[in-house]
């Protein structure tokens, strides 16, 4: 019998933010709350992993609400750094699939890429689950010889098989 392979997903800053968050009153937010608890209780049915970049995204702010963020990735494995992920968030930026503003951005695709992490996992829809440029993310992530990681929310996983 063959072992089961989890797919491999990349947790991005964004979905233990909307996690950890006090319930929201604005309705797509209360949402995106619940979507990402629903994935949160069935991410046994994945290999998640982070980064260090996502470490430190999620200390900024106030100090509880950053310990309750590192609680939620402790609980997943950190991928280790990669000397090529500047180089690739930078070609990123540099073919205007992002603005030089998303650079930390840019670092979370590119390392999800450098390690052949077939999800990122976002609620981060204005630079990384971005329709209008995931075609230029993409073409970037092929012409440096790396397969693009599949950019979506939390919802979009809850009925992979």
């Amino acid at each position: 019998m063959k072992p089961v392979v989890k797919p491999l997903v990349y947790v991005e800053t964004s979905v233990v933010s909307y996690l950890s968050a006090r319930r929201s009153t604005d309705p797509i937010v209360v949402g995106r709350q619940l979507l990402t608890q629903q994935w949160w209780s069935q991410k046994e049915r994945f290999d998640c992993c982070t980064s260090v970049l996502v470490y430190q995204e999620a200390q900024q702010g106030s100090p509880v609400m950053a310990a309750k963020r590192t609680v939620l990735l402790d609980a997943l494995r950190t991928l280790p750094p990669s000397p090529r992920m500047d180089e690739l968030a930078q070609a990123l930026i540099r073919a205007a699939a992002l603005p030089s503003k998303a650079l930390q951005d840019a670092e979370h695709i590119a390392l999800a890429a450098l390690h052949n992490v077939p999800y990122l996992v976002t609620w981060n829809f204005r630079h990384i689950a971005n329709p209008v440029t995931s075609g230029k993310i993409d073409a970037v992530l092929r012409l440096m010889g790396l397969t693009p990681p599949v950019l979506c929310s939390p919802d979009v996983l809850l009925d992979l098989e």
